[in-house]
């Protein structure tokens, strides 16, 4: 509790309460583990900042956050290692690089800017590529590349990536999600227009029907 101007570590200024010495720590909650240097440690359990300064750690338990001004939101088992990292909603994630986020995952991020979104322990969604994106089982290894879906991956600079080969299902425009559909014909088409080039183009425009790009 505050204790005023005159005594305890705490002052009241105007509407604003802060601590005596402005590179003192703050923690509250059971068995934290804080280092000084202006961290915040509030809520939850065993709990550890150990950077050299500005992080925080809000509930949770078993966290770790050691980047400068890194922060970890509700966690359990998460690190936070990076310059300003975050870990929000997530279990068992790590976020290790500078401005890199895990959000509602057990997945990694540790490229600098990156985001690994959603998924599960089994999904592992990675996103260690620098800008890059993975959600719920992407794995996006590319510079500024983006993976969805489990199996998905972008190993190269601005590789999208969407689902894999096989257990992947998709569909737009509010058609029902299908799997990778069969081709027709024989490859290659001929220079004659026969059976074979006609079930190649069944297969196509059958294909973009399923999916729900045409009607």
């Amino acid at each position: 509790m505050p204790t005023g101007a005159t005594g305890g570590p705490w002052v009241q200024i105007g509407e604003v309460v802060q601590t005596v010495d402005p590179f003192a720590s703050v923690q509250s909650g059971v068995g934290h583990t804080v280092g000084p240097g202006v961290s915040v440690c509030l809520g939850g359990s065993t709990n550890t900042i150990s950077g050299p300064g500005g992080a925080v750690c809000l509930g949770g338990a078993f966290n770790t956050v050691s980047g400068s001004s890194a922060s970890i939101i509700g966690c359990f088992g998460c690190e936070a290692s990076g310059t300003t990292s975050t870990c929000i909603a997530s279990n068992g994630a790590t976020a290790s690089n500078f401005c890199a986020a895990c959000i509602a995952t057990f997945g990694t991020a540790s490229g600098q800017f990156s985001a690994a979104i959603g998924g599960t322990g089994t999904a592992n969604t990675v996103a260690s590529g620098d800008g890059a994106v993975a959600i719920s089982g992407g794995n996006a290894g590319g510079e500024n590349s983006f993976a969805v879906g489990v199996g998905a991956s972008a190993p190269n600079a601005g590789d999208i990536a969407l689902g894999a080969a096989s257990g992947t299902q998709f569909g737009v425009f509010g058609a029902a999600c299908v799997p990778q559909q069969l081709g027709g014909g024989v490859p290659p088409a001929g220079a004659t227009y026969t059976a074979n080039e006609q079930a190649m183009l069944n297969s196509i425009y059958n294909a973009l029907k399923a999916y729900g790009f045409i009607t």
